[in-house]
């Protein structure tokens, strides 16, 4: 399991208040702990996502201006190494199990709706039931 210290010195938060936090962190009740470990998560699933969009349109952009072209295998490439840098961040790995559960936090709390399943969810009326 990636712990809080962990997660704190890799998310977004201001360095004045990570140092607080990492000061206070053997003292926090455990509902305060899973509270920021889930804020944690947020930011850092926000920030990959970001990063992976840029690089992402910026190779779009230089395809459409006709300066570069890239392969899906290429587009795939910035992805594996974007995720691979945030798994070095986290020290997470080392393990098969680390890297999963930095794949599931990412997947859980994702910030970009995947169009297809949005789309797909409002046209399944079986899953609109109440």
């Amino acid at each position: 399991m990636i712990s809080l210290k962990q997660l704190i010195k890799v998310s977004s938060f201001p360095e004045e208040f990570k140092n607080e936090v990492l000061g206070e962190i053997d003292e926090l009740p455990q509902e305060k702990i899973s509270d920021l470990s889930k804020t944690c998560w947020f930011f850092i699933s926000a920030d990959y996502e970001n990063k992976l969009r840029f690089e992402l349109q910026k190779m779009t952009a230089e395809m459409t201006k006709g300066e570069k072209n890239y392969t899906q295998e290429d587009f795939d490439k910035v992805e594996e190494e974007l995720f691979n840098e945030l798994t070095q961040k986290l020290e997470a790995t080392d393990t098969d199990a680390k890297i999963e559960e930095v794949k599931k936090q990412l997947e859980e709390h994702s910030v970009i709706q995947n169009p297809v399943s949005s789309d797909n969810s409002t046209d399944n009326n079986s899953s609109n039931s109440n």
